[in-house]
């Protein structure tokens, strides 16, 4: 197939080498690919799309997305499969969501970020710690010695302020 041997960066005419393909696709998706391919041909499934990361022959890695269902091959139930490379639509759309969750200066995660990570540790229902910090009295930061600590929290980094000194100004 022509536009098999495109996608995959193939000579035309050369075969796909079976030692690659093993190499691309892991032990865990050649069974499940099996599994699909035996459930379509039988007929219990009528047809199945998926998608992920492959490598092309030469190692450039691509995204591909893959639809398949049951024909009749020479009076014989197989499998048709289309291939389709979403490379540029892939890089483009992770792109756009690392801009959109990350500081363009310092490309640590941004407000964005941390929302989506909160929304998923509530999500999975495992406990977790968060702390809150009022940063609104800024008014102050003249009077007081500030030191920012840089820490860790559910993988993100944070800058915690921390007063050096204390006064009835800050107390309030």
């Amino acid at each position: 197939n022509r536009a098999a041997h495109r996608i995959y960066n193939l000579p035309a005419g050369r075969h796909f080498p079976v030692p690659w393909l093993s190499r691309d696709v892991g032990p865990a998706d050649r069974e499940r690919s099996l599994a699909r391919h035996r459930a379509i041909v039988s007929g219990a499934m009528e047809q199945a799309q998926w998608e992920g990361p492959r490598r092309r022959h030469d190692g450039r890695p691509m995204y591909l997305r893959f639809a398949a269902w049951r024909i009749e091959w020479d009076g014989q139930p197989a499998e048709q499969v289309v291939v389709m490379d979403d490379t540029e639509h892939h890089d483009a759309t992770a792109a756009l969501l690392y801009q959109a969750t990350h500081d363009g200066l310092t490309g640590l995660p941004n407000r964005s970020a941390l929302l989506q990570r909160l929304s998923d540790l509530c999500g999975h229902g495992s406990p977790f710690g968060l702390l809150l910090l009022d940063a609104g009295r800024q008014d102050n930061a003249k009077a007081t010695r500030w030191i920012a600590l840089v820490g860790a929290i559910a993988g993100f980094l944070v800058t915690i302020p921390l007063m050096t000194s204390f006064d009835e100004t800050t107390a309030a």
